[in-house]
């Protein structure tokens, strides 16, 4: 079984990132059936989880699902309100 897991790292206040400065995070996640696996789907759980530890409330996060055409499943998600990312998932 292959996974391929795109790692991203994102500055936060405490390695640098000024805590006034708000962050926009666009992400784009895989929606066809091969993602419908449920290993997959709490892979990316778990990714979010991890990301809402990280943001800041002022931080905004944008989420596209794409299969064959791109869909906005949630625009400019507040930091605090990350976790309402997993029941569109």
């Amino acid at each position: 079984q292959q996974r391929n897991l795109l790692r991203v790292s994102i500055r936060t206040a405490a390695l640098g990132r000024a805590a006034e400065t708000p962050l926009r995070l666009t992400v784009l996640l895989d929606k066809s059936g091969s993602m419908e696996r449920i290993d997959r789907v709490d892979s990316v759980r778990n990714a979010f989880q991890l990301l809402s530890d990280q943001l800041n409330p002022q931080d905004q996060v944008t989420l596209i699902g794409f299969a064959r055409t791109p869909r906005l499943l949630a625009e400019r998600l507040t930091g605090d309100r990350i976790g309402e990312l997993v029941g569109v998932l």
